[in-house]
C-alpha cells in the first residue's frame, strides 16, 4: 500500500435496525445492522466497534444477544454489550482505504415495562493509521456514515432509535352457561333471562368487592338491558386470567356481562371482553359467579390481541378438576352441554345442602330477615338481586312451589355423580385451585 506524505485517516460507522418482531410473550427480537466504513486515505488497522446494550436497554429492561455476524471482519462471539464485554470484533480487523464491512447483530429484548417506550443506540467504531493516531466515530442512523458526504463522518452521530409501543389489551370471548338460568329450559340454547326482563340488574357490578384489575363495572349506556333475544343479558360474571406456571395467582380480573347465548360481553353488552394490564402470553382462563361455582380452563391458553374464544358449555372443553375423581366434577351436565353448578348462596367455593354452612340456611336467612317479612313467614317471596335466588327468576323462595331449596337438593342428590350413595351432606366443590 502507498502512504501518502500527507495522511488524513477516517473511519465512519452507520447503523440501523433491519429486522424487529413483538413476539407473544412480549420480547422482541431485533437485529441491527452496523456499516463500518474507511473513509479517509490511509489503510486502517486494528479496527474495533464497541457498542453497550446495558446503557441503551437500562434495567427493568433485559437484553441478550442471540447472534453476531459479519462476511468482512472476525466477530468475538463472547459479546454481550455488558461490562467488559462491548467489543463486537476480534483484535487485528483491518480495512483498506475506500473499504467498508458490515456486522449483523440480534437481540432479544425483554422491557418488563407496560407502557411505551424508545430506546436509543449508539455504536462507536475505531481504528489505527500507519503512524499510530487513533480515529474514532460515532455511529449515524441508516446505512451510510457519511450521509451529507462532506468527507467527515464524525459529523454525522444521529443515534438510532428503537420504539416499542404499550402492550395491547387482550381480548376474549368466553362462553358459559349458568345453570340457574336453564333450569325449566329443556331445549333450545338460550338461559332465561328474568332478572333483566323484571329490571333487577344492577347498573353496578356485584364483584366490586372480589378486586378486579381491570376495571369495567359499569352499565353506562341506557339501552343495554333493554336489548331482547339471543343478546339479552342475563346477569353479571367475573372472569379471571391466571399465571401460566402458578394457577393460583390471578394476573388480571374483570367484571362482565353473560349473554342468553352464553357469549361474555363487556359493558356495552355487545363487545368482547378486554383486559389492559397483562401482555400477549399463555394465561388459564376461569369464570366465576356470585352464586354458581366457578370453572377454569384445564391448561393455559395463548392469549393476544386477536380475540381468543373458550367454550365452557362445549362437553369437548377440557376444563381443571382437583383431581381425576368423580367427586370432582368441574360444571353440571345439562341439556344444553355443561353449565355452572348452581346452588352456591353463601358462595364459599362449595354447594352444600345438609351440615356446616349449608347453602339453605342463606335462603332461609334472606326470607326471614327482609324488612318486606315482618311476620317472619317462612314461605314469604323475597323479590330482588340476592344470591339465594338459585334459579335466578327474580324471588327467593324457602317454602313453597318453585322455592330454591329444591334446586340445591337435586344437584346434591340427583345430578352430581359423586353422590352415588345420595347422601344428604355430599359436598359439591369449586374445582378452582387456590
Amino acid at each position: 500500500t502507498v502512504v501518502p506524505l500527507t495522511q488524513t485517516p477516517k473511519i465512519g460507522i452507520a447503523k440501523e435496525v433491519t429486522s424487529f418482531v413483538n413476539n407473544l410473550n412480549y420480547t422482541y427480537d431485533l437485529t441491527f445492522s452496523l456499516k463500518v466504513k474507511n473513509v479517509g486515505n490511509v489503510p486502517l488497522s486494528n479496527v474495533q466497534v464497541f457498542d453497550t446494550l446495558s446503557k441503551t436497554f437500562p434495567s427493568p429492561a433485559t437484553v441478550t444477544v442471540l447472534g453476531i455476524s459479519s462476511t468482512k471482519f472476525t466477530v468475538n462471539s463472547t459479546y454481550t454489550g455488558t461490562a467488559s464485554q462491548t467489543q463486537l470484533l476480534l483484535p487485528s480487523n483491518a480495512l483498506a482505504i475506500g473499504d467498508s464491512g458490515s456486522i449483523t447483530l440480534t437481540l432479544r429484548i425483554t422491557p418488563n415495562v407496560f407502557t411505551g417506550v424508545t430506546y436509543t443506540n449508539i455504536a462507536y467504531s475505531t481504528g489505527q493509521s500507519p503512524l499510530g493516531e487513533t480515529v474514532k466515530d460515532q455511529s449515524q442512523l441508516g446505512n451510510n456514515p457519511d450521509p451529507d458526504f462532506d468527507g467527515d463522518p464524525t459529523n454525522n452521530s444521529v443515534p438510532t432509535p428503537l420504539t416499542i409501543q404499550p402492550p395491547g389489551k387482550l381480548t376474549l370471548l368466553p362462553k358459559v352457561y349458568l345453570q340457574g338460568s336453564l333450569f325449566g329450559v329443556f331445549s333450545g340454547n338460550l338461559m332465561r333471562d328474568d332478572l333483566r326482563v323484571k329490571n333487577l340488574i344492577p347498573r353496578k357490578s356485584p364483584y366490586v368487592a372480589w378486586n378486579p384489575i381491570t376495571a369495567a363495572d359499569t352499565i353506562t349506556s341506557n339501552t343495554v338491558l333493554t336489548v331482547s333475544g339471543q343478546d339479552a343479558i342475563v346477569d353479571w360474571v367475573f372472569v379471571e386470567l391466571r399465571d401460566a406456571n402458578d394457577s393460583t395467582l390471578v394476573v388480571d380480573s374483570r367484571s362482565g356481562l353473560v349473554q342468553r347465548d352464553g357469549d361474555i360481553v363487556e359493558v356495552d353488552g355487545v363487545s368482547p371482553i378486554t383486559f389492559n394490564t397483562i401482555v400477549p402470553a399463555n394465561y388459564f382462563v376461569s369464570v366465576r359467579h356470585r352464586n354458581h361455582l366457578g370453572v377454569m380452563s384445564q391448561t393455559a391458553l395463548p392469549l393476544t390481541q386477536v380475540v381468543s374464544t373458550i367454550d365452557f358449555r362445549s362437553a369437548v372443553t377440557p376444563t381443571y378438576v382437583l383431581t381425576n375423581s368423580p367427586i370432582h366434577q368441574s360444571q353440571v351436565d345439562v341439556v344444553q352441554g355443561k353449565a355452572l353448578w348452581a346452588g352456591n348462596s353463601l358462595y364459599d367455593d362449595q354447594v352444600i345442602y345438609q351440615g356446616t354452612d349449608n347453602d339453605v340456611n342463606v335462603i332461609y336467612q334472606q326470607v326471614i330477615a327482609s324488612t318486606s317479612n315482618p311476620f317472619l313467614l317462612p314461605f314469604f317471596i323475597l323479590s330482588g338481586y340476592y344470591t339465594g335466588d338459585v334459579n335466578m327468576d327474580g324471588e327467593v323462595i324457602f317454602q313453597g312451589t318453585t322455592n330454591d331449596v329444591e334446586y340445591i337438593y337435586q344437584n346434591v342428590i340427583n345430578n352430581h355423580p359423586g353422590n352415588a350413595l345420595k347422601q344428604n351432606f355430599f359436598i359439591i366443590q369449586e374445582q378452582l385451585p387456590k
